[in-house]
């Protein structure tokens, strides 16, 4: 059965897989749980970016790209849902560690607003 599928067994043969994979998830954004105060509804927004991963170890400047595109991300998302960026946070893929990013943001403090400014 391992041998059917190895990336879910083989750490080596799943790090490889990432490296060509066009939708790997290079971060997660998403909110803490948020309610409504007019209905009492409790919910949460969420979304994922994807990259190559390849493209992204092959930049002059990696760490600077994933700013960048993390600032988009979190711009965008604070546009279209009118959530207030203190109540985000953004979670990096552990593989991106090479790159001198934190393993998560979170946005209600001073310090990883400014990490990300």
């Amino acid at each position: 059965m391992t041998d059917e599928i190895p990336e879910l067994y083989d750490d080596f043969v799943a790090f490889q897989k990432a490296g060509i994979d066009p939708d790997f998830t290079i971060f997660k954004l998403y909110t803490r749980k948020l309610v409504d105060n007019m209905t009492g509804e409790h919910g949460q927004f969420a979304t994922r970016c994807n990259y190559q991963l390849i493209t992204l170890e092959q930049s002059h400047a990696p760490g600077d790209l994933l700013k960048a595109i993390a600032r988009t991300y979190l711009t965008d998302a604070v546009k279209k849902t009118g959530v207030p960026i203190e109540h985000w946070i953004l979670e990096f893929s552990p593989v991106l560690e090479k790159f001198g990013v934190p393993s998560h943001l979170y946005f209600d403090t001073v310090r990883d607003r400014t990490w990300l400014a």
